[in-house]
């Protein structure tokens, strides 16, 4: 089945066009540094609120390190359990709109002990 897309390029030449007011030539006000700190979450490991993903390696020609016994009686086998570790996984990492989306999933679709736990995860950072 072919797709039909139709463009209309007949745009007018950028001098023809009206001037831009005041308020849109100016740059943004940037934020005052004491509110940009409380703005942002805190976030380990090297990372920063501009690249919250800054202290996670994607080399993968190393072999991953064996798991050990500890290790793995502390990963959840829980689907939800894991959900939720994921929201806080992703907090920590300074990915707040995502893990808030993720809560908000758990609160919807989840068993009453899951949404009331998520639930409450959101009213405390709402």
């Amino acid at each position: 089945l072919p797709l039909k897309v139709d463009f209309d390029l007949d745009l007018p030449a950028a001098h023809t066009l009206p001037p831009l007011s005041d308020g849109l030539q100016q740059p943004p006000t940037p934020m005052p540094r004491a509110a940009a700190a409380r703005a942002t979450n805190a976030v380990p490991d090297g990372a920063s609120p501009a690249n919250p993903m800054a202290g996670i390696s994607l080399d993968l020609s190393t072999p991953p390190t064996q798991t050990t016994q500890t290790d793995a009686e502390a990963m959840p086998t829980d689907p939800l359990a894991i959900r939720w570790a994921l929201v806080q996984l992703l907090w920590a990492r300074g990915l707040s709109r995502t893990a808030r989306v993720l809560a908000q999933e758990l609160e919807a679709q989840s068993d009453p002990e899951w949404s009331h736990r998520a639930g409450q995860w959101l009213n405390e950072r709402h």
